[in-house]
């Protein structure tokens, strides 16, 4: 949103073992989780990139609020 990465893409260094624990989850909740926003369209991730295929769809599901410059609408 603030024009780090204008393609929607950024690197992801990290295993999901490390995310897991990170996040107090277990690998296999992330590791399915991420197969499901693989499976509707949301994200793409290869070995160590991701990138976010509907960012408005993402916001949506983590009820995220859009706040631009005083704003609260969505891009």
């Amino acid at each position: 949103m603030v024009g780090l990465s204008p393609d929607q893409r950024f690197p992801h260094p990290m295993t999901w073992s490390f995310l897991a624990d990170l996040l107090g989850l277990t690998s296999v909740h992330i590791s399915r989780t991420i197969k499901r926003l693989r499976e509707d369209g949301l994200v793409h991730v290869d070995r160590q990139t991701v990138r976010l295929l509907d960012v408005e769809r993402l916001a949506d599901l983590c009820e995220y609020e859009w706040i631009t410059s005083g704003d609260q609408s969505a891009p």
